[in-house]
């Protein structure tokens, strides 16, 4: 007994020294990325956070809190967020469902398209909207086309623009983890359903659906938080009348001039999606314990 025991304290011994010699070459090849993130995001939000307290220290938590203007753009920054957010797991989800019966060559090019926006800066895009949106636009041109209204519609610096410029910006970001989410399902779980006499809304329902949820917080997350901060799409498409988190934060730094202000707005985004992230992950990890 005694010498198992010392062979085994003699394993993991030996196996510990060979531990720390890999240990340490892995962090020595992450040296330079922990000393990027620290230098342009660690230090510049300490930075961030330092002002956001200059002065009477929560004053400006306490207004961005409180005030009915801040609260305001909160809000409806987190609505236009999740509705875009909403539109795009619609769109999104027949989408990736399509390209998984797909053959390998034709799921090579459709993620060609799918990827293809990405190729162009966001800018280009939104401002591809405006030429459509228009006065004299392509929906305008069609619906006067067609004796639909008598007189150009007001699309642009409109709320319906900033959801429909952000809804296509985000989609790729939903349709991606969604795939890779449904490219696990087993194929012949849904056939068993079948056969079973499920027909094809509770296979949906009850066997697909829930095998996606990975796939559906991920993407989700991901959208919301990207539009939440988003700074282009509202300022091109919303023209400074539907404002954002973003746009304010600007306003304050460029117009106003109020750095604490700003900082504070900006801490406080960051903290709403840390706590986003956060129940993310649990979602997360609560759907590996489930498949384990």
């Amino acid at each position: 007994m005694a010498s198992e025991i010392s062979g085994a304290a003699g394993t993991f011994v030996g196996n510990a020294r060979r531990f720390r010699p890999r240990r340490f070459a892995g962090l020595l090849l992450a040296a330079p990325a922990i000393a990027y993130l620290a230098l342009f995001f660690v230090l510049p939000m300490a930075e961030v956070i330092g002002r956001s307290l200059a002065g009477s220290p929560l004053t400006s938590y306490e207004k961005v809190l409180t005030n009915g203007l801040y609260r305001g753009v909160f809000i409806q920054s987190a609505s236009i967020a999740l509705q875009v957010t909403v539109i795009d797991l619609i769109i999104a989800y027949p989408l990736a469902f399509y390209v998984t019966t797909l053959s390998r060559r034709a799921r090579l090019v459709a993620f060609f398209f799918i990827l293809l926006p990405f190729w162009s800066s966001q800018l280009v895009r939104t401002y591809a909207w405006t030429i459509i949106l228009g006065r004299n636009g392509l929906i305008n041109q069609l619906v006067l086309a067609l004796g639909l209204v008598e007189e150009p519609l007001t699309l642009l610096n409109t709320r319906f623009a900033v959801l429909l410029g952000s809804a296509h910006v985000m989609l790729p970001f939903m349709v991606l983890p969604l795939y890779a989410s449904m490219a696990k399902i087993d194929g012949d779980l849904l056939k068993a359903a079948s056969l079973f006499g499920a027909n094809g809304w509770n296979i949906f329902r009850r066997v697909h659906l829930p095998l996606c949820r990975s796939g559906i917080a991920a993407g989700a997350t991901l959208v919301f938080i990207l539009t939440l901060g988003s700074f282009t799409t509202a300022a091109v498409l919303g023209g400074g009348r539907v404002m954002m988190i973003a746009l304010l934060i600007e306003q304050q730094v460029r117009t106003v001039v109020n750095w604490t202000m700003a900082s504070a707005l900006a801490t406080v985004l960051l903290a709403v999606t840390i706590m986003l992230y956060w129940a993310c992950d649990r979602v997360l990890r609560g759907r590996a314990v489930d498949e384990s």
